[in-house]
């Protein structure tokens, strides 16, 4: 198993037991909804870096974004920043945004 494979499961693994945790009033399709919904394979891994068909480096990509949120671009703090980008989808409904 491939470490985003695992985070994927583990992922899947916790949502599974929030969904049993809150589903107890539920009735079962939409427990058994829930939790086809949040299969492995249809988690996203959060894993967050420039576009793999992409020539920005990763480097460059933590320097874009940090630049965006105004935070130090010094080298010692380039050092110490961690960058989690948040995609949202075109095709989400605003209701879920």
């Amino acid at each position: 198993m491939t470490l985003p494979e695992l985070i994927h499961s583990q992922k899947s693994t916790q949502i599974a037991k929030v969904v049993d945790a809150v589903a107890v009033d539920k009735n079962d399709d939409y427990v058994q909804f829930l939790h086809t919904a949040t299969h492995p394979e249809y988690l996203s891994d959060e894993v967050s870096g420039p576009d793999s068909d992409g020539d920005e480096g990763l480097e460059d990509w933590v320097y874009r974004l940090a630049k965006i949120v105004n935070l130090p671009t010094d080298p010692a703090s380039m050092k110490k920043t961690n960058i989690l980008e948040v995609l949202v989808p075109d095709w989400r409904a605003d209701e879920v945004r």
